[in-house]
């Protein structure tokens, strides 16, 4: 139990450390997303943050950062979904899944962007803290 709580230690701050480098050149944790949800683009930043090659999340599915967003249709209408609008106003905490570690207690900003003449969504990732991961 010790060395499982020493670990969790360890692991939140590493990412707390990413998070810092990462803010200090590029403050904005932004990925790009089809209207099916599919990654088009992702910010150095959310690399880093994350651990992961951006260019290995192109056409990744958001559920693989964002899990609370596997079943959730993200547009409605050229609309962002009107839950996830509201859950981003009120501050709800986002989980954002950081490999092998913690998840990332983080708040969303959705932004519609029209890209050849299709409506995507941006969303920035703003983290809050660690959470433990479920036993």
């Amino acid at each position: 139990m010790l060395a499982a709580s020493v670990a969790l230690i360890e692991t939140a701050t590493t990412i707390t450390g990413k998070y810092a480098r990462a803010a200090a050149m590029d403050p904005l944790a932004v990925v790009t997303l089809t209207d099916r949800g599919m990654i088009k683009e992702c910010s150095q930043a959310l690399g880093k943050l994350l651990g992961y090659q951006p260019s290995k999340l192109i056409w990744k599915h958001i559920s693989l950062l964002l899990p609370d967003l596997a079943d959730i249709q993200l547009i409605k209408g050229g609309q962002i979904n009107p839950r996830l609008h509201f859950l981003s106003r009120v501050g709800h905490r986002f989980q954002v899944s950081v490999p092998g570690a913690a998840r990332l207690a983080s708040n969303l900003f959705f932004v519609l962007v029209e890209s050849s003449g299709r409506c995507d969504m941006r969303i920035i990732i703003s983290p809050i803290g660690i959470e433990d991961t479920p036993a």
